[in-house]
């Protein structure tokens, strides 16, 4: 079977090679924009106007292909966690933190990427610490 690079399907449960394939969850349909978009951590601005309209979607779960360079990775939600429990969750996640703020004993209140959104491994994460 050929490789496919760059393709999502919008179905849950697609095999590739006998193998369930991974899933990104949470993404809603736009009654305004009749687009998808992530809701994980906020609705988000719609090119319609304001946030997008969620109203009566389903959550779709995006598939998405291994490549030879790795996996995407879906940045994990450090907001609320300390800096050593951040830097623990985005390292084993294979991502690389870097922490901000002026209380570097405080907690993690802000962090971008944002939570869900999809990276490659060795992405650098900056999290904000009041």
């Amino acid at each position: 079977m050929d490789r496919i690079h760059g393709c999502l399907f919008i179905f849950p449960q697609f095999y590739y090679k006998g193998d369930i394939m991974p899933t990104h969850d949470n993404w809603r349909w736009c009654r305004k924009c009749q687009g998808l978009a992530f809701a994980g951590n906020s609705t988000g601005a719609c090119p319609a106007g304001g946030p997008h309209d969620f109203t009566g979607s389903n959550n779709y779960s995006l598939g998405y292909t291994v490549d030879a360079e790795g996996a995407w990775v879906a940045v994990p939600n450090v907001i609320g966690h300390t800096k050593a429990e951040a830097d623990n969750i985005l390292r084993n996640a294979g991502l690389y933190p870097t922490f901000t703020g002026t209380n570097l004993n405080g907690h993690v209140n802000h962090q971008s990427p944002g939570v869900g959104t999809l990276v490659t491994p060795g992405t650098l994460v900056t999290c904000h610490l009041l």
